[in-house]
């Protein structure tokens, strides 16, 4: 046996392939790819690792009938593609085995199910990604499931594409007995318009300025399946797996190109119970600009290790272009006021308030700390704002008394230029702040890399900036690999000043780097700090202390407490209060309002954790 199909409830369907990858076999597998961004992710490393032909059924490409669509977009026939729609008004699921499907646990949603390779076919023919999703939602006929994990059966969900063209889908699930085109599916452009006809196999199509009182009728010799695969393409995507198996050729149908369908859905299931928009894709800033690269890279929860995000990245090229592009700015940004510059801090101060609810949310997901921490992390960035609006109008030069007659000594502060900062994952958001907002105030331009376990909140960052209209390139933001950046920081002569947070080891690296320009550092690198508990302590403030110094950001911080030194006339009592204390903590998912204590951010720095313990064990201490 070379190949195997699958068809099997949607829960089931990353276990599966992990098994018949792993077993060296091709693998046909139903829509959709998972039912979590996770299971999606592992899917498709595991298709890639496997060498083994994986098509996902996404038969609607198959179909000459929408093919012929995707040739019309692509010869040009409505122009530039401006918005996409699709409009799906049908009965309700069929009941099936365990009635998994009603179940948003188990089905991923209604959304997943039944319009992941709508999605798909929309991100097809437009030739672009979705970047970010806003949709709204709720069962209204469908019956409840304890918990609220029944599926929703309607939902209008818009979306934009990285190329800028915007889409809809429509949703209805109780609209079996009204006559209409069950599915609705179309394209406009600035040169016209193409909309299906399915239940006549047909395309119509209206040009613009061409005063056409009935559309121009495309008939496309195309057919639906039998029985239970009624789909258009539902013959030809299996005929086509059995010929790539045959031929050993790549499938138009694999995990990579399926992936962003499923991914857009399961954003627009995320964005209906959250209320919010949901961003798939998290752009950099360039000179002025939001901007999606061609590259990106994924990141994940530490509270599940889900993936649930993808950020874009950028080469050692584009930084280059970047620091080109902050030096430009320079010059005139120098130019304004201390007073003038403070305003846009104050203004970009204002719209992080206005977002602090969804920054903090975003914060605990890619930073795994408790949502109170994150809600004080994004308040802290806020004041650092404020604070500096108002410094940029005090940054006050000095008279020297003359040490010999006839001389005037006068020291003016002058802004240094580009500066290229470097923040850390522990404080994502406070801790580039701290870097932007007095380099902005002094007159300074500014390029952040931000750390590449925890970019979002820095891109979201970024959006605040850009909704102010602060000058273009006065602030940039880069992601991608810390070597290549971190390189063309320290080997360009346009920037001026580096400010790193960060390891010891990587400052060292900095130090020997900036030597051959000698480039100024500011570096703040890692701490091996104690708490000294002294015989006059009030010993349940110290311990209240010790609490905070030691399991803030679940112990991440480079002020924690690495070890405790308690006076020997009040250890046991602090001991006992210590202990109970820790015992009492809530550890547990960020997002929990009980949770006291947050996941580490990865699986290294468990294990680095256990290293510790397990060190300290062997050279004699007690586990309490």
């Amino acid at each position: 046996m070379d190949a195997i199909f699958v068809s099997t409830p949607n829960f089931t369907h990353a276990g599966l392939a992990e098994e018949i990858l792993g077993a060296g076999k091709h693998l046909f597998l139903e829509k959709p790819i998972g039912i979590t961004r996770e299971e999606c992710y592992r899917v498709l490393e595991l298709a890639e690792r496997s060498n083994r032909i994986l098509m996902i059924g996404h038969e609607l490409r198959y179909s000459p009938y929408f093919q012929k669509i995707k040739d019309l977009v692509s010869a040009g026939d409505v122009g530039r593609p401006r918005m996409v729609w699709t409009r799906e008004f049908r009965g309700p699921f069929q009941k099936k085995s365990g009635d998994w499907i009603q179940d948003d646990r188990k089905s991923g949603g209604c959304l997943v199910d039944k319009n992941c390779h709508h999605f798909d076919l929309m991100n097809w023919w437009v030739d672009s990604r979705p970047k970010r999703v806003a949709a709204f939602g709720g069962c209204a006929v469908n019956r409840v499931i304890e918990g609220n994990h029944q599926i929703n059966d309607h939902a209008t969900v818009s979306f934009e594409y990285e190329n800028g063209v915007r889409g809809t889908l429509d949703l209805c699930m109780f609209a079996l007995d009204f006559p209409s085109e069950d599915l609705e599916m179309g394209v406009i452009g600035d040169a016209g318009m193409l909309v299906t006809r399915i239940s006549r196999i047909e395309i119509l199509q209206w040009k613009r300025g061409s005063h056409q009182k009935e559309p121009l009728v495309h008939h496309v010799n195309a057919k639906r399946g039998e029985g239970w695969g009624s789909h258009l393409g539902f013959d030809e995507i299996h005929e086509a797996f059995v010929n790539c198996v045959r031929e050993n050729k790549p499938p138009l149908t694999n995990a990579l190109d399926c992936l962003d369908g499923t991914l857009l859905a399961i954003a627009a299931e995320e964005s209906i119970k959250r209320g919010a928009m949901v961003n798939v894709t998290y752009p950099v800033y360039l000179n002025g600009k939001l901007t999606f690269t061609e590259n990106s890279f994924t990141v994940s929860n530490p509270a599940n290790g889900e993936t649930f995000a993808r950020m874009a990245s950028v080469e050692r090229p584009a930084v280059a272009q970047a620091i080109q592009d902050s030096h430009a700015a320079f010059i005139q940004w120098r130019q304004l006021p201390g007073k003038a510059r403070g305003e846009f801090l104050h203004q970009i101060a204002q719209e992080l308030h206005r977002r602090r609810d969804e920054v903090a949310r975003l914060m605990t997901m890619e930073n795994g700390k408790p949502l109170t921490q994150s809600q004080g992390e994004t308040a802290m960035a806020v004041d650092h704002l404020t604070w500096f609006a108002e410094e940029a109008r005090r940054a006050y030069g000095r008279i020297v008394p003359h040490q010999v007659e006839g001389k005037r000594h006068l020291i003016v502060k002058v802004p240094m230029g580009v500066v290229a900062a470097i923040s850390p994952w522990n404080f994502p958001l406070a801790l580039a702040v701290r870097k932007i907002a007095p380099a902005l105030a002094a007159g300074c331009t500014v390029v952040l890399k931000p750390a590449s376990k925890t970019p979002l909140c820095a891109s979201v960052f970024a959006e605040c900036v850009d909704t102010v209209r602060l000058p273009k390139g006065v602030f940039q933001l880069v992601a991608g690999s810390a070597s290549e950046i971190g390189k063309e920081f320290l080997e360009n002569p346009l920037c001026r000043k580096i400010t790193f947070t960060g390891s010891t080891e990587v400052g060292k690296q900095l130090i020997q780097g900036a030597a051959k320009l000698v480039k100024p550092l500011s570096l703040e690198l890692g701490g091996h700090a104690p708490v000294l508990i002294f015989e006059d302590a009030d010993v349940k403030a110290a311990v209240e202390g010790t609490m905070l110094a030691k399991f803030r950001n679940s112990g991440q911080s480079c002020i924690a407490a690495n070890r405790i030194l308690v006076h020997r006339s009040i250890y046991d009592e602090f001991l006992k209060l210590f202990v109970a204390k820790t015992m009492a903590l809530t550890v547990g998912d960020g997002l929990d309002p009980k949770s006291q204590v947050g996941a580490l951010i990865d699986a290294a720095a468990l294990a680095k954790a256990e290293e510790h313990v397990q060190d300290a064990v062997s050279g004699g201490a007690r586990l309490l």
